[in-house]
């Protein structure tokens, strides 16, 4: 008992000294959790995030949004989910829709989806070639109804642009739901017709500007006022936590820089301020006074029949984007075609119908036995039709007879009117990558609210322009050769399809050839293109046309195959390229070689040419060429706007070449969570681990253990031998 006693004192005293020794050690830091911010990230959780989005917007069913009026917040079970979700290309599942009306609530459906777990998609006009702006799964904010023209900033204070002399005019602030077709609307009316205001825009009315900025930014004007992402000042910006920040040279010059040409994953854009550049200088007059600006919408049309003339026609025509001084060359821009017999040369011409002749001719894209001689030359000038093309145009020498078109007008808004309007009545247009032009209903003077006499009536299958249109159309051959050589009637059609709904649409009247050389309807479609709301700014096609497609389901058609940049080639690369066939898509000589591929987050400097995979076989003899040009098939060019179905594991550099680091670093510092990202978003960076201090300084895990550890049992030890000794 005695024995047991001392024994029980003395573990009360050992215990004791270990507890004392043990709270006069320094306390650790609970070391920093390896997976960072990630660790702090909520559960995933459809009932919160269901929960959270009714308390920001509360359910209303008599309110309907947008084109297609759909509701503020539509889920996968609502009635109108298809239409909420549809993108112009591929089909995708997004965990739900809310259509933003201002940024209030975009900064709302950003706190919801992160405090349930969701990534975030923004769309702006859901033009993306895969489809990745509504994406499975992911909360998309549709940013559309972000566009009200009457609420834009205009500043009239202007500064020196990209090229030598240049100039621009001032800025435009809009919302980022904003179209092409509304900025050109908006630069045309805001600015006097005097001054040439050009804005940038590429060929497609309804693509969104922020998609377009943010991926690099291609027009007809390119050559002359660079890419989008150079014509870009500011932005407004969401990011993850549902901070709002402004981006630009001297706010977030860091997140500013990334904008520029480096994708949309960084937040969501709700205000985006671009630069308005000015035209180039008239000529001035015989007796020295400055002439009036005039903008050209030209096409020009050439045949390369044997070795020698295809030859001739690629080096005059590679000199002209690569040698010849910029402030010539970059007047004209816009895209064309490449084929072996055949090459085709079209967009905007900054200057007259004269000077496009002269600047044309002068650099040998002008010689007579080059032009295409089966259609005799046009020329309109102030919708005034000079030559129509039915005989020689009398009084121009400088016209060539066959081969040229040329509408000349007042101003930059006109002439990229007209082009637009060109290429975008024909049926063919619906075709493909197409698809996603308008919302017409096939009625463009009931569209556009104009008398039907500024519109060509027809049957829908009168206005298919070739076989190839047909067919592209699903239709077989043989059953395409019958109608386009006999024509159609519903006895026939009904033997040849066995369908009365395609029936009646092939045969139903189709206004698809509004006259757009006619003023009313340039003027008609500077209205509708200002109105964010019209068929002009919300991509097709419409309803009426679904039924064309396989199955009759448009949600339904495959994503497109993306596109190339090409630099300067030799004749060897560029006669094969020429070979395969080589549409050309937006030119981009000029202005946009002057920067540095550091300038921007948009590296690709060193490239004039833009090309559009038509097919995969396509994509993979073009690609194919290029790799043997270059060497390696990662030195390949892609441009993120035109981005090539998902899984190229060398997308990185594929889109972003060497300023892929950066663009990391700078989605870690903005984007930790990577919430607003997808399978071709830059992802960010892995958080780099402090380096370790000396040991003298900060032992080791297993250095602090020992102390703890061996004191009490010295103690222990020390106790036991005294109690027995």
């Amino acid at each position: 008992m005695i024995l047991s006693a001392r024994m029980h004192l003395l573990l009360l005293f050992v215990a004791g000294v270990a507890a004392r020794a043990q709270q006069q050690q320094p306390e650790e830091e609970a070391p920093a959790p390896a997976c960072g911010l990630a660790c702090s990230a909520s559960p995933r959780g459809i009932l919160p995030l269901r929960s959270c989005l009714d308390e920001a917007f509360p359910p209303n069913d008599g309110v309907r949004l947008g084109f297609h009026g759909v509701p503020k917040v539509t889920f996968p079970e609502d009635e109108l989910y298809a239409l909420a979700r549809r993108a112009s290309y591929g089909k995708r599942q997004p965990a739900v829709v809310v259509m933003a009306e201002d940024e209030d609530d975009v900064v709302a459906a950003v706190n919801c989806a992160v405090g349930a777990g969701y990534k975030v998609s923004p769309r702006g006009r859901g033009h993306s070639f895969q489809a990745l702006s509504t994406m499975d799964g992911y909360v998309v904010i549709d940013c559309s109804l972000l566009c009200d023209p009457e609420t834009f900033e205009v500043s009239k204070e202007g500064g020196d642009w990209i090229l030598p002399g240049q100039k621009y005019l001032g800025t435009l602030t809009s919302g980022s739901g904003c179209t092409n077709a509304v900025m050109l609307a908006a630069a045309h009316k805001a600015f006097d017709p005097a001054d040439g205001a050009l804005y940038a825009i590429g060929t497609c009315p309804s693509v969104g500007i922020v998609g377009y900025t943010t991926g690099g930014g291609a027009g007809d004007v390119t050559p002359y006022v660079g890419w989008g992402a150079d014509d870009f000042l500011e932005a407004r910006i969401v990011l993850w936590d549902g901070s709002v920040v402004t981006a630009s040279a001297t706010q977030n010059a860091d997140l500013f820089w990334a904008t520029q040409g480096g994708g949309s994953g960084f937040g969501v854009v709700t205000a985006i301020t671009t630069v308005v550049p000015q035209a180039p200088a008239p000529p001035s007059s015989s007796s020295g006074e400055a002439g009036s600006r005039k903008f050209c919408f030209v096409d020009v049309t050439y045949v390369t029949p044997d070795d020698e003339s295809r030859r001739k026609f690629l080096l005059s025509f590679q000199d002209y984007l690569y040698e010849v001084d910029p402030l010539v060359s970059t007047k004209f821009g816009g895209g064309g075609h490449l084929g072996h017999e055949s090459k085709r040369l079209f967009g905007i011409f900054l200057g007259s119908a004269a000077e496009f002749l002269a600047n044309f001719r002068e650099n040998g894209l002008l010689e007579e036995d080059a032009l295409d001689p089966s259609g005799t030359s046009k020329l309109m000038q102030n919708y005034e039709v000079l030559c129509d093309g039915t005989s020689p145009c009398d009084g121009r020498e400088d016209l060539p007879s066959a081969g040229v078109e040329i509408a000349e007008f007042g101003t930059y808004g006109e002439a990229m009117l007209y082009n637009l309007c060109s290429s975008i009545s024909p049926i063919e247009r619906y075709m493909g990558g197409y698809s996603s032009y308008t919302q017409t209903s096939g009625d463009w003077c009931a569209d556009l609210s104009i008398s039907e006499e500024f519109c060509t009536t027809r049957a829908v299958y009168e206005s298919w322009p070739s076989l190839e249109t047909c067919t592209a159309l699903g239709f077989p051959q043989d059953v395409c050769e019958e109608i386009m050589n006999n024509g159609l009637t519903q006895e026939k059609c009904l033997v040849l399809l066995g369908q009365q709904e395609f029936c009646d649409l092939l045969l139903a009247p189709f206004y698809n050839e509004p006259h757009c050389h006619k003023q009313e309807v340039i003027e008609a479609l500077l209205e509708a293109a200002y109105n964010p709301l019209s068929f002009m700014n919300n991509a097709g096609p419409g309803e009426w046309f679904i039924p064309f497609y396989e199955g009759g389901d448009y949600d339904s058609q495959p994503t497109v195959f993306g596109g190339l940049l090409i630099p300067k080639v030799d004749i060897d690369t560029l006669l094969d390229l020429d070979e395969l066939g080589l549409p050309l898509n937006h030119l981009q000589h000029g202005a946009p070689l002057m920067k540095a591929s550091e300038a921007t987050a948009f590296p690709m400097r060193d490239t004039a040419i833009m090309t559009q995979f038509k097919t995969g076989d396509h994509m993979k003899s073009v690609a194919g060429r290029m790799a043997e040009f270059y060497g390696s098939e990662t030195a390949l060019q892609g441009y993120y706007n035109y981005m090539n179905p998902v899984g190229n594991p060398n997308w990185r550099q594929y889109y972003f070449g060497g300023n892929y680091e950066r663009l990391s670093q700078i989605k870690l510092k903005y984007d930790p969570l990577n919430t607003f990202g997808n399978p071709m978003q830059v992802e960010p960076a892995i958080p780099e681990v402090p380096p370790s201090s000396e040991p003298s300084q900060s032992p080791s895990a297993s250095e602090n253990l020992c102390p703890k550890l061996l004191l009490p049992w010295t103690v222990f030890t020390i106790a036991i031998l005294t109690f027995f000794g």
